[in-house]
């Protein structure tokens, strides 16, 4: 903001200079489960629940119009927030969303504060949920367990669950040690939703993984037992070791490992 300030006697004559308001800080979020220690709420419902945030703080302004509220990347729904109280209180439409710590921004005319003050709730699989269908068409499940994974990968897993968000895009499906994601199972966004996953197994090898699914940075660990295909020699064939059935030599050619 840029005043003027002018000689009494003289209006023609002085100079200008600039001075900014103070910017907007938030110091807490209410509307979910809200916690009085960390100033945030959470377990926020992923979908487009009807959730009526409300955000306190100083420097807020007089009038709605100069302030734009942000939740991660989205705006409240229908597009801009309410002023309750003017400086100090406004509410916000949850809009629908993913992750924990999710920044809160509020802006002021170009000044902004930005705090982790709310978090989503996290994605959940249903226990015994998982069906697996093999390569040939065979349908195994459901269940909790998955083995004789191919090593190839390309089969199809469905996945049963909650809160798994509605960006299926954002979702990753993987299984290794728990909260580690060794293999990939790639998701299918256009037939996944909030309830539902369905992915394609990538090539992998190893026993008994636990399943991970994470919606953005929330996770989820089911402790399934997700195996892939044991390694198998052929009968018949000869390998140049000594002691592993050698009658010739056989350098080049081909082993088959399934």
């Amino acid at each position: 903001l840029s005043v003027a300030v002018r000689q009494l006697n003289n209006p023609t004559q002085g100079s200008a200079f600039l001075f900014r308001y103070y910017p907007p800080v938030i110091t807490n979020v209410t509307g979910c489960t809200d916690s009085v220690v960390s100033n945030t709420t959470i377990d926020c419902p992923v979908d487009a629940s009807v959730v009526i945030l409300t955000i306190f703080g100083s420097y807020f302004g007089a009038s709605a119009a100069a302030v734009d509220v942000k939740i991660g990347n989205f705006s409240c729904v229908g597009g801009t927030a309410s002023m309750v109280v003017p400086q100090v209180k406004l509410t916000c439409s949850l809009p629908p969303g993913i992750g924990q710590l999710v920044p809160v921004t509020v802006n002021v005319s170009s000044q902004a504060d930005i705090q982790p003050y709310l978090s989503y709730r996290p994605p959940t699989v249903y226990n015994s949920s998982l069906i697996y269908i093999r390569g040939n068409g065979t349908v195994i499940g459901p269940g909790s367990v998955m083995t004789d994974l191919d090593s190839l990968g390309g089969e199809t897993v469905k996945i049963w669950g909650n809160n798994f968000g509605l960006f299926p895009s954002l979702l990753q499906v993987g299984y290794g040690a728990a909260g580690v994601q060794t293999f990939s199972c790639v998701v299918d966004s256009a037939l996944s939703n909030n309830t539902f996953i369905l992915c394609k197994t990538s090539a992998g090898y190893g026993r008994n993984y636990a399943l991970n699914v994470t919606s953005g940075n929330s996770n989820s660990v089911v402790l399934a037992s997700i195996s892939y295909e044991s390694i198998k020699i052929l009968p018949g064939v000869r390998y140049g070791s000594t002691g592993l059935n050698v009658s010739q030599d056989t350098r080049g050619g081909v082993v088959l490992l399934t």
